[in-house]
Protein backbone atom coordinates (compact mmCIF):
# COMPACT_ATOMS: atom_id res chain seq x y z
CA UNK A 1 0.00 0.00 0.00
CA UNK A 2 2.67 2.21 0.50
CA UNK A 3 4.31 1.57 -2.47
CA UNK A 4 0.99 2.44 -4.38
CA UNK A 5 0.88 5.90 -2.33
CA UNK A 6 4.00 6.45 -3.38
CA UNK A 7 3.62 5.66 -6.99
CA UNK A 8 0.73 8.35 -7.27
CA UNK A 9 2.65 10.92 -5.57
CA UNK A 10 5.13 10.74 -8.12
CA UNK A 11 2.44 11.37 -10.67
CA UNK A 12 1.75 14.67 -9.35
CA UNK A 13 -0.90 13.18 -6.86
CA UNK A 14 -0.80 15.79 -3.21
CA UNK A 15 -3.09 13.35 -1.23
CA UNK A 16 -5.86 10.71 -0.62
CA UNK A 17 -9.02 10.65 0.83
CA UNK A 18 -9.04 7.33 3.06
CA UNK A 19 -12.23 5.27 3.51
CA UNK A 20 -12.93 3.94 6.91
CA UNK A 21 -9.76 4.43 8.77
CA UNK A 22 -10.72 2.96 11.43
CA UNK A 23 -11.01 -0.31 9.89
CA UNK A 24 -8.03 -2.16 9.21
CA UNK A 25 -7.88 -4.22 12.12
CA UNK A 26 -10.98 -5.38 14.04
CA UNK A 27 -14.19 -7.27 13.72
CA UNK A 28 -17.30 -5.25 14.09
CA UNK A 29 -19.01 -7.56 16.79
CA UNK A 30 -16.47 -7.73 19.16
CA UNK A 31 -12.70 -6.25 18.91
CA UNK A 32 -13.12 -3.04 16.84
CA UNK A 33 -13.30 -0.61 19.96
CA UNK A 34 -10.36 -2.34 22.12
CA UNK A 35 -7.50 -0.12 23.16
CA UNK A 36 -5.17 -2.96 21.24
CA UNK A 37 -7.06 -2.60 17.98
CA UNK A 38 -7.06 1.12 17.90
CA UNK A 39 -3.50 1.45 18.58
CA UNK A 40 -2.91 -0.90 16.11
CA UNK A 41 -5.03 0.60 13.06
CA UNK A 42 -3.28 4.17 14.45
CA UNK A 43 -0.01 2.37 14.06
CA UNK A 44 -0.85 1.39 10.00
CA UNK A 45 -1.58 4.70 9.19
CA UNK A 46 1.33 6.14 11.21
CA UNK A 47 3.42 3.97 9.04
CA UNK A 48 1.92 4.63 5.79
CA UNK A 49 2.24 8.80 6.23
CA UNK A 50 6.05 7.33 6.94
CA UNK A 51 6.68 5.57 3.59
CA UNK A 52 4.32 8.87 2.00
CA UNK A 53 7.10 10.88 3.29
CA UNK A 54 9.89 9.49 1.69
CA UNK A 55 8.28 11.26 -1.47
CA UNK A 56 6.18 14.06 -0.59
CA UNK A 57 6.04 15.09 3.29
CA UNK A 58 3.20 17.62 2.42
CA UNK A 59 0.89 15.12 0.89
CA UNK A 60 -2.53 15.36 2.52
CA UNK A 61 -4.59 12.66 4.10
CA UNK A 62 -8.13 12.90 5.24
CA UNK A 63 -9.61 10.33 6.50
CA UNK A 64 -12.53 8.78 7.26
CA UNK A 65 -12.68 8.09 10.94
CA UNK A 66 -16.50 7.92 11.98
CA UNK A 67 -16.66 8.10 16.00
CA UNK A 68 -16.13 10.63 18.52
CA UNK A 69 -13.32 13.63 18.71
CA UNK A 70 -11.71 11.26 21.73
CA UNK A 71 -11.29 8.31 18.93
CA UNK A 72 -10.19 10.62 15.99
CA UNK A 73 -7.31 12.48 18.10
CA UNK A 74 -4.98 10.11 18.24
CA UNK A 75 -5.11 9.54 14.16
CA UNK A 76 -3.81 13.15 13.44
CA UNK A 77 -0.87 12.02 15.45
CA UNK A 78 1.82 11.36 12.56
CA UNK A 79 -0.65 9.65 10.30
CA UNK A 80 -3.50 11.86 8.70
CA UNK A 81 -4.08 15.51 8.03
CA UNK A 82 -7.51 15.72 9.01
CA UNK A 83 -10.29 13.44 9.59
CA UNK A 84 -14.04 14.22 8.69
CA UNK A 85 -15.97 16.26 11.61
CA UNK A 86 -19.11 13.80 12.01
CA UNK A 87 -19.82 15.04 15.06
CA UNK A 88 -19.59 18.80 13.79
CA UNK A 89 -22.23 17.61 10.56
CA UNK A 90 -24.94 16.72 12.77
CA UNK A 91 -24.43 20.12 15.19
CA UNK A 92 -24.67 22.06 11.98
CA UNK A 93 -27.54 19.76 10.28
CA UNK A 94 -28.89 19.78 13.82
CA UNK A 95 -28.87 23.90 14.13
CA UNK A 96 -30.51 24.71 10.96
CA UNK A 97 -32.89 21.81 10.98
CA UNK A 98 -34.25 23.61 14.63
CA UNK A 99 -33.21 27.50 13.72
CA UNK A 100 -32.24 27.03 17.42
CA UNK A 101 -28.09 27.95 18.04
CA UNK A 102 -25.80 25.89 19.61
CA UNK A 103 -22.27 26.97 20.43
CA UNK A 104 -19.87 25.90 17.41
CA UNK A 105 -17.24 28.13 18.43
CA UNK A 106 -17.08 26.89 22.28
CA UNK A 107 -17.38 23.14 21.02
CA UNK A 108 -14.79 23.70 17.88
CA UNK A 109 -12.58 25.35 20.14
CA UNK A 110 -12.31 22.41 22.53
CA UNK A 111 -12.04 19.80 19.94
CA UNK A 112 -9.23 21.77 18.16
CA UNK A 113 -7.48 22.18 21.50
CA UNK A 114 -7.56 18.21 21.56
CA UNK A 115 -6.64 17.48 17.90
CA UNK A 116 -3.88 19.91 18.35
CA UNK A 117 -2.32 18.39 21.24
CA UNK A 118 -2.11 14.89 19.52
CA UNK A 119 -0.84 16.43 16.08
CA UNK A 120 1.77 18.69 17.34
CA UNK A 121 -0.51 21.91 16.18
CA UNK A 122 -0.27 20.22 12.41
CA UNK A 123 -3.67 19.01 12.16
CA UNK A 124 -6.41 20.77 9.97
CA UNK A 125 -10.29 20.20 10.31
CA UNK A 126 -12.46 18.95 7.73
CA UNK A 127 -16.02 19.95 8.36
CA UNK A 128 -18.44 18.97 6.01
CA UNK A 129 -22.72 18.33 5.92
CA UNK A 130 -23.18 14.80 4.13
CA UNK A 131 -21.54 12.37 2.27
CA UNK A 132 -22.01 9.29 -0.27
CA UNK A 133 -23.09 7.56 2.99
CA UNK A 134 -25.95 9.95 4.34
CA UNK A 135 -29.28 11.28 3.23
CA UNK A 136 -28.25 14.27 1.11
CA UNK A 137 -28.76 18.00 3.19
CA UNK A 138 -31.36 18.83 1.35
CA UNK A 139 -33.20 15.40 2.45
CA UNK A 140 -32.14 15.55 5.99
CA UNK A 141 -33.26 19.04 6.26
CA UNK A 142 -37.12 17.97 4.62
CA UNK A 143 -36.47 20.06 1.65
CA UNK A 144 -35.88 23.01 4.09
CA UNK A 145 -33.96 25.39 1.42
CA UNK A 146 -33.65 28.01 4.11
CA UNK A 147 -32.63 25.54 6.18
CA UNK A 148 -30.06 24.31 3.82
CA UNK A 149 -28.59 27.77 3.09
CA UNK A 150 -27.65 27.97 6.51
CA UNK A 151 -26.28 24.65 7.10
CA UNK A 152 -24.09 26.07 3.90
CA UNK A 153 -23.14 29.43 5.20
CA UNK A 154 -22.29 28.03 8.41
CA UNK A 155 -20.05 25.31 7.35
CA UNK A 156 -18.12 27.80 5.45
CA UNK A 157 -17.34 30.24 7.95
CA UNK A 158 -15.49 27.65 9.64
CA UNK A 159 -11.82 26.95 10.14
CA UNK A 160 -10.19 23.77 8.33
CA UNK A 161 -10.82 22.20 4.15
CA UNK A 162 -14.62 21.91 4.10
CA UNK A 163 -15.78 19.13 1.70
CA UNK A 164 -19.13 19.83 -0.38
CA UNK A 165 -20.67 16.65 -1.25
CA UNK A 166 -21.40 16.96 -4.97
CA UNK A 167 -24.68 18.39 -5.54
CA UNK A 168 -25.21 19.81 -2.14
CA UNK A 169 -24.28 23.45 -3.41
CA UNK A 170 -27.73 22.81 -6.10
CA UNK A 171 -29.73 21.43 -3.18
CA UNK A 172 -29.88 17.63 -4.65
CA UNK A 173 -31.95 15.13 -2.55
CA UNK A 174 -31.74 11.63 -2.08
CA UNK A 175 -31.47 9.05 0.89
CA UNK A 176 -30.75 5.27 0.95
CA UNK A 177 -30.22 3.20 -0.81
CA UNK A 178 -26.85 4.22 -1.95
CA UNK A 179 -27.46 4.29 -5.97
CA UNK A 180 -30.05 7.05 -4.51
CA UNK A 181 -27.57 9.06 -2.66
CA UNK A 182 -25.32 8.84 -5.70
CA UNK A 183 -27.33 9.81 -8.29
CA UNK A 184 -26.04 11.53 -11.55
CA UNK A 185 -25.31 15.73 -11.43
CA UNK A 186 -28.02 17.40 -13.42
CA UNK A 187 -26.44 19.90 -15.49
CA UNK A 188 -29.39 20.67 -17.61
CA UNK A 189 -32.92 21.15 -16.86
CA UNK A 190 -33.87 18.44 -18.99
CA UNK A 191 -31.84 14.72 -18.93
CA UNK A 192 -30.09 13.43 -21.70
CA UNK A 193 -28.04 16.29 -22.80
CA UNK A 194 -24.22 15.42 -23.54
CA UNK A 195 -23.20 17.25 -20.57
CA UNK A 196 -24.42 15.25 -18.27
CA UNK A 197 -23.18 11.27 -17.38
CA UNK A 198 -25.81 8.57 -18.17
CA UNK A 199 -25.20 5.89 -15.76
CA UNK A 200 -28.40 5.82 -13.93
CA UNK A 201 -31.13 7.17 -14.05
CA UNK A 202 -32.42 9.52 -11.56
CA UNK A 203 -35.38 9.43 -9.38
CA UNK A 204 -35.32 12.82 -7.62
CA UNK A 205 -34.36 15.05 -10.22
CA UNK A 206 -37.91 16.04 -10.76
CA UNK A 207 -38.95 19.08 -12.83
CA UNK A 208 -35.47 20.46 -13.34
CA UNK A 209 -35.32 23.30 -10.92
CA UNK A 210 -32.41 21.39 -8.94
CA UNK A 211 -29.49 22.03 -11.99
CA UNK A 212 -26.93 24.28 -13.00
CA UNK A 213 -28.99 25.56 -15.69
CA UNK A 214 -31.87 26.18 -13.62
CA UNK A 215 -29.82 27.93 -10.78
CA UNK A 216 -26.69 29.99 -12.63
CA UNK A 217 -28.46 32.62 -13.32
CA UNK A 218 -30.54 32.95 -10.40
CA UNK A 219 -29.27 35.45 -7.71
CA UNK A 220 -30.75 33.71 -4.77
CA UNK A 221 -29.98 30.71 -5.83
CA UNK A 222 -28.40 28.53 -3.35
CA UNK A 223 -25.58 27.44 -6.28
CA UNK A 224 -24.93 31.09 -6.19
CA UNK A 225 -25.27 31.41 -2.22
CA UNK A 226 -22.27 28.75 -2.40
CA UNK A 227 -20.86 30.87 -4.65
CA UNK A 228 -20.74 33.98 -2.29
CA UNK A 229 -19.39 32.01 0.13
CA UNK A 230 -17.26 30.88 -1.00
CA UNK A 231 -15.72 34.28 -2.63
CA UNK A 232 -15.70 35.26 0.96
CA UNK A 233 -13.63 32.08 2.30
CA UNK A 234 -11.51 33.28 -0.73
CA UNK A 235 -10.66 36.82 0.04
CA UNK A 236 -11.26 36.66 3.77
CA UNK A 237 -7.72 35.15 5.56
CA UNK A 238 -9.46 35.07 8.90
CA UNK A 239 -12.17 32.90 7.23
CA UNK A 240 -10.39 30.40 5.69
CA UNK A 241 -7.66 29.39 8.43
CA UNK A 242 -6.71 30.21 12.20
CA UNK A 243 -9.16 29.79 14.83
CA UNK A 244 -12.74 30.13 16.21
CA UNK A 245 -13.79 31.00 19.52
CA UNK A 246 -17.11 31.43 20.87
CA UNK A 247 -19.59 35.17 21.43
CA UNK A 248 -22.29 35.05 23.14
CA UNK A 249 -25.55 37.18 21.79
CA UNK A 250 -28.01 35.40 24.06
CA UNK A 251 -30.89 34.81 21.44
CA UNK A 252 -31.29 31.11 20.62
CA UNK A 253 -31.67 31.78 17.13
CA UNK A 254 -28.67 33.54 16.52
CA UNK A 255 -25.50 31.63 15.63
CA UNK A 256 -22.22 33.14 16.14
CA UNK A 257 -18.33 33.16 16.33
CA UNK A 258 -15.16 34.72 16.44
CA UNK A 259 -12.40 33.59 13.87
CA UNK A 260 -9.02 34.76 13.98
CA UNK A 261 -6.23 34.28 11.57
CA UNK A 262 -2.67 36.05 11.38
CA UNK A 263 -3.17 38.90 13.69
CA UNK A 264 -6.84 39.41 12.04
CA UNK A 265 -10.26 38.79 13.27
CA UNK A 266 -14.40 38.57 12.01
CA UNK A 267 -17.29 38.20 13.69
CA UNK A 268 -19.85 36.09 12.25
CA UNK A 269 -23.33 35.90 13.21
CA UNK A 270 -25.99 33.89 11.65
CA UNK A 271 -29.32 34.57 11.90
CA UNK A 272 -30.90 31.02 11.72
CA UNK A 273 -34.66 31.78 12.12
CA UNK A 274 -37.53 32.93 9.99
CA UNK A 275 -37.92 36.43 11.94
CA UNK A 276 -35.88 39.28 11.77
CA UNK A 277 -33.35 39.77 15.04
CA UNK A 278 -31.83 42.15 16.46
CA UNK A 279 -28.54 41.83 18.28
CA UNK A 280 -26.74 44.15 20.46
CA UNK A 281 -22.94 43.50 20.27
CA UNK A 282 -21.21 43.78 23.25
CA UNK A 283 -17.64 43.11 24.53
CA UNK A 284 -16.87 41.04 27.88
CA UNK A 285 -13.92 39.63 29.83
CA UNK A 286 -13.25 36.44 27.30
CA UNK A 287 -14.05 38.82 23.73
CA UNK A 288 -12.14 42.25 24.31
CA UNK A 289 -12.83 43.06 20.58
CA UNK A 290 -15.29 45.24 19.23
CA UNK A 291 -16.81 44.77 16.05
CA UNK A 292 -18.04 48.13 14.04
CA UNK A 293 -17.93 47.07 11.00
CA UNK A 294 -20.43 45.52 8.73
CA UNK A 295 -18.18 44.04 6.23
CA UNK A 296 -20.19 41.11 4.12
CA UNK A 297 -23.99 40.45 4.05
CA UNK A 298 -25.58 37.39 1.87
CA UNK A 299 -28.54 39.91 2.87
CA UNK A 300 -28.21 43.69 1.55
CA UNK A 301 -31.34 44.44 4.37
CA UNK A 302 -28.85 43.71 7.20
CA UNK A 303 -27.38 46.92 9.27
CA UNK A 304 -25.05 47.87 11.74
CA UNK A 305 -25.92 51.01 13.74
CA UNK A 306 -23.26 51.46 16.70
CA UNK A 307 -23.57 48.35 18.07
CA UNK A 308 -26.93 47.11 17.26
CA UNK A 309 -26.93 44.50 14.49
CA UNK A 310 -30.26 44.41 12.63
CA UNK A 311 -30.39 40.79 10.62
CA UNK A 312 -33.19 39.85 8.35
CA UNK A 313 -34.38 35.90 8.11
CA UNK A 314 -31.68 33.18 7.07
CA UNK A 315 -29.07 35.89 7.05
CA UNK A 316 -25.29 35.33 7.46
CA UNK A 317 -23.05 38.24 7.84
CA UNK A 318 -19.24 38.99 8.78
CA UNK A 319 -18.00 42.01 11.09
CA UNK A 320 -14.95 43.37 11.74
CA UNK A 321 -13.56 45.37 14.52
Amino acid sequence: MIAIGQYWLKQGVDGFRLDAAKHIYGDFGSTINSPAIKAKNVAWWQEFRQGLNEVNPDAYLVGEVWDSAAVVAPYLNEALSSAFNFDLAKQLLGSADTENSQDIGFTLSRIHDLFSRSSAGKFMDAPFLSNHDQPRTMTALNGNENHARMAAAMLLTLPGRPFIYYGEELGMTGTKPDERIREPFPWKIKPGSPEETTWEASQYRGDGTVSVEAEDESPRSLLNLYRQLLSWRASEPALRSGTIASYETGNSAIASYVRSADGLQALVVHNLSSRSQTVELQTSATQKTFFTKLSLATNDGASLDGSTLELPPYTTVVLKP
